[in-house]
């Protein structure tokens, strides 16, 4: 929705081709060990399509703020998010993002080469009614 409107997340549902090409591991982390919410210092990283491996600090919680999407003018507010200082690059967005022992903090939606943000795996999970595997 754009702006005006309230947003927590900004993701998908998708079905593979073929079930036995999805594993339930992070290329170079390996498996995940549950969820936790994110604290304020907390060190965080992700494996991204574009950026690769990245990692840094969880700067803020509950974020409210306000986003470009993409190459259109349109501006939409999200709520609730997770700020990082970690880099992240477009063909990043739908990294998962771990703590430091692999346990899931959010998904990456924006970012840039000075901070993520982050929607918080929770919200994520509830607004599609799926559960982490």
């Amino acid at each position: 929705e754009k702006l005006g409107a309230t947003n927590m997340v900004d993701c998908a549902v998708a079905r593979p081709a073929d079930p036995k090409d999805i594993t339930p591991e992070i290329i170079e982390f390996g498996k995940v060990n549950g969820i936790i919410d994110p604290e304020p210092g907390m060190m965080v990283k992700k494996s991204g399509r574009t950026s690769g491996i990245t990692e840094g600090k969880v700067t803020a919680i509950h974020v409210t703020l306000n986003v470009s999407m993409g190459h259109s003018s349109d501006v939409v507010r999200f709520q609730d998010q997770i700020m990082t200082e970690m880099k992240s690059l477009a063909g990043d967005s739908g990294s998962i993002v771990l703590d430091q022992e692999n346990q899931v903090v959010g998904l990456l939606f924006a970012g840039s080469n000075e901070f993520t943000v982050v929607n918080p795996i929770q919200i994520v999970l509830d607004k599609l009614g799926v559960d982490l595997v």
